[in-house]
Parts: C-alpha cells; sequence; structure tokens
C-alpha cells in the first residue's frame, strides 16, 4: 500500500512539472486562455524555466519571463475588462497551430499542432546553436504529454458524470417503488 502512495505521490510530480513546463511554452500560442490559467502551473513552470537556465545557461531563456508575465497580465486585464463565457481554466484556442498549420479541429492543434511547432522552433534554434532549444524541443514532449493528460482527466470527468446519472436513475427508481 506505501509503495502505492509513493508511485501515486512521483506520478504527481512528474505530471506537475509537465504541466508546469508546457504552461510556460503554450500561452504565447494561444488566445482566449481563462482568467485563472495557468494558476499554480504557471508558478511551478517559471520555476522550472529558472532551473532550466540556471543548469543549462540558457540565458537566453529569461525573455521569456518577463513576456508570459506580461501576457497573463494582459489576459487577465481583458477578462476583467469584459464578461466571458469561457471557463476560468480554460486553456486557450490554440490559435498559431491553427493559423499556421491549418488545423481544423481545436483538440487535434493542440495534441498535435503546438508540440510540432514548439519541436520546430527548438530544431531552428539548436541548428544555430543556441542552447535555449533544448527547452523547446523538449518542450514540445511536455506539450504532448500536457494534452494527454488532460484528455485523460477529461475523459474521466465525463465517465464520473455519466455513473453519476446512472445511478441517479436507479436511486429514482427505488424511490418510486417505496412510495
Amino acid at each position: 500500500m506505501q509503495e502505492q502512495a509513493k508511485k501515486g505521490i512521483s506520478l504527481n510530480v512528474a505530471a506537475l512539472l509537465i504541466r508546469g513546463w508546457a504552461a510556460t511554452i503554450y500561452p504565447f500560442m494561444r488566445r482566449g486562455i481563462g482568467k485563472h490559467h495557468p494558476g499554480m502551473l504557471g508558478v511551478f513552470g517559471l520555476a522550472w524555466l529558472v532551473l532550466w537556465v540556471a543548469y543549462t545557461h540558457a540565458s537566453g531563456l529569461l525573455w521569456i519571463v518577463p513576456l508570459y508575465l506580461l501576457g497573463q497580465l494582459s489576459h487577465s486585464l481583458g477578462h476583467a475588462r469584459k464578461t466571458s463565457h469561457v471557463h476560468t481554466d480554460y486553456g486557450g484556442e490554440p490559435l498559431l497551430a491553427m493559423k499556421l498549420l491549418r488545423f481544423k479541429d481545436e483538440a487535434a492543434a493542440k495534441r498535435f499542432g503546438e508540440p510540432l511547432i514548439s519541436f520546430a522552433l527548438g530544431l531552428g534554434l539548436l541548428w544555430y546553436g543556441f542552447p535555449e532549444g533544448k527547452y523547446f524541443a523538449f518542450g514540445a514532449i511536455a506539450l504532448a504529454m500536457n494534452q494527454a493528460i488532460i484528455d485523460r482527466y477529461n475523459n474521466r470527468r465525463v465517465d464520473d458524470l455519466r455513473d453519476g446519472m446512472i445511478e441517479s436513475r436507479h436511486l429514482m427508481g427505488q424511490l418510486r417503488q417505496r412510495r
């Protein structure tokens, strides 16, 4: 039992690192991000970015931090000025992947387009000898895994809702029998 708990904690930490890494990349590719998104994932992502810069000496990545903070501030101010029909934790519409790569489906753009753009950017930077390219190349993997985690979570929620609906019908049937 204790081994399963340790395994669950280590998987949660890995998922937190992956999702935080992705949270530092995809806000530059999306629009319409919810006002509470990415929240703590963004904080962990920025910490991860600083650790990456310290370890790899890729100081060129530090320009992402003020741009990221300004982007989040502009999203917050945009939500404060208008009432929005967007979920507060919505990750945004993958605008860059849909326009640049001509994806029609939002899920496919998030699943394949954004990692492809990040990987291409990373390879381009590596080609020219910039160590910052590794961050974006590995970030492509983080983006793909992040979307897989989100898809799995959403499928699980749908299953839970369906199970709740089935249980409520069953309990309503029992209630009617008691009358």
